[in-house]
């Protein structure tokens, strides 16, 4: 199996306690999703902004066989999924609840993120995409402790 991990794919965002960049975009609805929608917020185009377009590129080369995002979120611990990533949502809950037992798989939430990267890699690639929101006041040993099981449980899949 190999493993590549992107750090934080809005530096910038995060410096500042924001979800947008410098330029006021939201980086996950930057992608081009077939439902990208042009706004102030999501960028003018899909992939104008320098973090989208470097992940993008990247994620094109690499061509993974499943995308796990780390986030975090009012509400959690919890996992929602973009394409065909069931499978590998109930796998991830099953590891992640032998220790935590809050952890639980959202179903299809009914609509679409426009130009979400769930949207662009998940719905219109078809690669797996496992969004991990984790409680934004949720202390880092049992958040560690959370993803090492899931993610164990997940690369022991056969």
């Amino acid at each position: 199996m190999t493993v590549r991990l992107l750090e934080d794919l809005n530096p910038d965002g995060t410096a500042r306690g924001l979800f947008c960049n410098a330029n006021k975009v939201d980086i996950d609805r930057n992608f081009p999703s077939k439902d990208f929608k042009p706004t102030l917020r999501h960028g003018l185009s899909p992939l104008s902004e320098p973090e989208s377009e470097a992940f993008w590129r990247d994620v094109r080369a690499f061509r993974p066989d499943l995308v796990v995002v780390l986030q975090s979120a009012m509400a959690g611990p919890f996992l929602d999924g973009d394409g065909p990533s069931d499978a590998y949502g109930m796998q991830f809950v099953s590891g992640a609840s032998s220790v935590d037992d809050r952890w639980t798989l959202l179903g299809d939430k009914g609509y679409a993120f426009s130009g979400s990267m769930g949207s662009a890699l998940g719905t219109d690639l078809g690669i797996p995409v496992l969004n991990l929101r984790f409680r934004r006041d949720q202390d880092a040993k049992s958040v560690a402790e959370a993803l090492k099981a899931g993610l164990s449980s997940l690369a022991s899949r056969s």
